[in-house]
């Protein structure tokens, strides 16, 4: 109804508010025009300010969600949005991630862990990329299985976190003690199932920068009317002033 091309994806979200599932709707061009050009500028704007990073030189240890069948005859599917990222990622991705996209995309959460560890202990990870919560039980299972003291013995060029999906700061004190460097970098990114908003662009920054080419329409509301706000103070983005 609403686009011009098929749609063989559905995104599954619980959202912000309650934990009802929205299931929306993800077009290749959503995934190609906003998800993907996201990934790009997320590491060109990595890369601009580590000009010696050795980030492609080893792969990026993705965690990702599942997929599930909703129509066999059309091939509809539904999942978490990491899912179907992955599902779709361009072959120089795939060249550059661990682990592969079929122990990525399983369903059942132990053997999948287990299958990751496996993995991805035998590669050079050099960078993460999933949600703090999550990242952090899968790193864990891989230092208990290594039996080393902290991530970098086994991932020795290991250099930078892209985290997203809920707030970090929880989470830090625990990431500090397993990669106790103060040259490891934090990357904060701004997903969701509804497209891709905003990526950290400076090196040890609490900003996000708004990504405004990715076919997203966004509106304000000015903070002095915040929870009190009604239709006429609705400004748009050509509207916003510092």
């Amino acid at each position: 109804i609403f686009w011009n091309t098929p749609i063989k994806w559905f995104a599954k979200s619980s959202g912000t508010t309650n934990a009802k599932s929205k299931f929306i709707p993800i077009s290749n061009e959503a995934l190609e025009d906003c998800h993907y050009k996201a990934g790009k500028d997320m590491l060109s704007l990595y890369f601009n300010n580590n000009e010696n990073s050795q980030l492609l030189a080893g792969k990026c240890l993705r965690l990702a969600g599942s997929k599930e069948l909703f129509n066999k005859n059309n091939k509809i599917y539904f999942g978490d949005l990491s899912a179907i990222v992955t599902e779709n990622l361009p072959i120089w991705a795939e060249f550059s991630s661990t682990p592969s996209t079929k122990i990525s995309l399983m369903t059942e959460w132990e053997s999948k862990l287990n299958a990751i560890v496996k993995e991805s202990m035998q590669d050079d990870v050099t960078g993460l990329l999933g949600v703090p919560s999550w990242m952090l039980v899968l790193l864990q299972s891989v230092l208990s299985h290594s039996k080393k003291k902290d991530l970098l013995e086994i991932w020795p060029n290991l250099e930078v976190y892209f985290h997203g999906g809920v707030n970090f700061n929880p989470y830090r004190s625990q990431y500090d003690k397993l990669l106790p460097s103060k040259d490891f970098k934090y990357y904060e990114i701004y997903n969701a199932s509804e497209g891709f908003f905003a990526i950290q662009d400076q090196n040890n920054s609490d900003a996000l920068l708004l990504m405004l080419d990715y076919g997203i329409f966004y509106e304000f509301i000015p903070m002095d009317k915040y929870g009190t706000h009604s239709e006429d103070d609705i400004i748009s983005l050509e509207s916003v002033a510092l």
